[in-house]
Formats: C-alpha cells, sequence, structure tokens
C-alpha cells in the first residue's frame, strides 16, 4: 500500500501521451506545414483538456506522482 504511493508510472505515460499531442497540435516552428484554422485548434485543444480532467479525477496525484509527470 505504502509502496503504491510512489508508483507514478500511469500519470508519466499519460503526460508523455498528452506531450505529443501537443506536439501534434502545436508543432515547433521548423515542423510547421500548411495552417490550420482557429475552430480546428479550439476544439482539439478542449478534448485535450476534457481528458486531462477527466483523468485527473480517476487518479489523485500525490506530490510523488506530481513531481515525476
Amino acid at each position: 500500500m505504502i509502496l503504491d504511493w510512489f508508483k507514478a508510472g500511469e500519470a508519466v505515460l499519460f503526460a508523455q501521451e498528452i506531450v505529443r499531442d501537443i506536439n501534434i497540435l502545436f508543432p515547433p516552428v521548423y515542423q510547421k506545414g500548411k495552417a490550420i484554422p482557429a475552430k480546428t485548434y479550439q476544439k482539439k485543444f478542449d478534448g485535450l483538456i476534457i481528458r486531462i480532467r477527466t483523468f485527473t479525477s480517476k487518479l489523485k496525484l500525490n506530490i510523488y506522482k506530481k513531481a515525476n509527470s
């Protein structure tokens, strides 16, 4: 039970997934392609926020897990 406090793997994987999605949505300057309409950005960004809120409501992060993700 105490060791579960240190298991941050699920939070780290989720954070990596969100970072990958943000890099796809807002690519670095050197990777920019054609322009995407603002409504599309907003819709995708809203989807990311909903995923993050859902994840955080299911998995309460302690200070250790927050520091690792």
